[in-house]
């Protein structure tokens, strides 16, 4: 609870500031999709790409470029359907 809240907080302050928020170390899809919720701009981390070699690094790009938006898109239809069902 006490890091979900420190999170909102530093999202809060990049937001008054006008000053777009990275979050960096995502892990996981939950901790991707709650990031999403809160109204972060971006995110990266080794939920998108680990390390690689320079020579894979378009393959790995793109491949993280597709997670990010198949899982934008589910955040987006979960906030369609709370808002439909309010």
């Amino acid at each position: 609870a006490a890091a979900c809240a420190i999170v909102r907080t530093v999202l809060a302050l990049g937001h008054s500031l006008r000053i777009p928020v990275l979050a960096e170390g995502i892990e996981t899809s939950a901790q991707w999709r709650f990031l999403l919720g809160e109204g972060c701009d971006k995110g990266q981390g080794y939920h998108f790409a680990r390390p690689v070699p320079l020579a894979q690094l378009p393959v790995t790009r793109d491949a993280a470029t597709a997670l990010a938006l198949a899982e934008m898109r589910t955040a987006a239809a979960c906030e369609t359907m709370a808002i439909a069902a309010a």
